[in-house]
């Protein structure tokens, strides 16, 4: 297991050995099953991503979902729970769902997020360097420049959502940046992304279809560059 980072960013050596001696006291607790977490509930109608995991995660530090994954939400968490027997889920989530959208299937199959080992390394590796830090830090102009004019732009328009107006915006903004996307593109180029985004997690059937047909649309898209 990785040491947790202090606030300089290294794990040093009391927060080590304090951690090191926890686990290997004994336990005198009785272990926590799987079984005895709480069941998740299914996501409300309407509910978007962020909605749901703000509700999953005031309910407790860590649920069981009716498909048999575990879901939690704080780094703390995963890394207490993080061990030899744990692995990022591959195919198995498109398969759980009983799909049939080949679309989607590329996605998990292909995906850096989706793999492990050397798979997970060889796939990072290029985005690695598309998104190295001296290249954001070049970029930060731009970034403040783009999201200063979303803002002047929204003066005096009354309530705004800030995350869909502003900060939702940044992520495809910078990424169609580094791309090298004509400006013209970008909105339906945002479109898509947060569409077939969904594509990631349990939906509907409806809600999978479409995000399958944008990340179709997308693919194509992106190799016509």
């Amino acid at each position: 297991m990785t040491p947790r980072p202090n606030a300089e960013g290294t794990a040093g050596p009391d927060q080590t050995a304090a951690r090191t001696a926890e686990r290997s006291a004994p336990n005198t607790e009785q272990p926590l099953l799987y079984g005895d977490l709480p069941l998740a509930p299914r996501r409300p109608e309407g509910a978007d991503d962020l909605s749901y995991l703000y509700m999953l995660r005031d309910i407790a530090p860590a649920l069981r979902d009716r498909h048999g994954l575990l879901l939690t939400f704080s780094l703390t968490d995963l890394l207490a729970i993080n061990g030899p027997g744990f692995r990022q889920l591959e195919l198995e989530t498109y398969a759980l769902q009983k799909l049939d959208l080949p679309p989607i299937h590329q996605l998990f199959a292909n995906s850096m997020l989706y793999a492990n080992g050397r798979r997970h390394k060889a796939r990072r590796t290029p985005l690695a360097r598309s998104f190295a830090a001296p290249l954001i830090e070049k970029m930060r102009p731009e970034i403040r420049a783009f999201v200063d004019a979303r803002i002047d732009a929204l003066r005096g328009a009354g309530p705004v959502d800030f995350l869909t107006e502003v900060a939702g915006a940044v992520p495809a903004r910078l990424i169609a940046s580094v791309l090298g996307l004509p400006e013209a593109d970008e909105p339906r180029f945002t479109q898509l992304v947060y569409s077939a985004v969904r594509a990631i997690s349990f939906r509907s059937p409806e809600v999978m279809a479409a995000a399958s047909a944008d990340l179709a649309e997308l693919g194509c898209y992106v190799e016509d560059l």
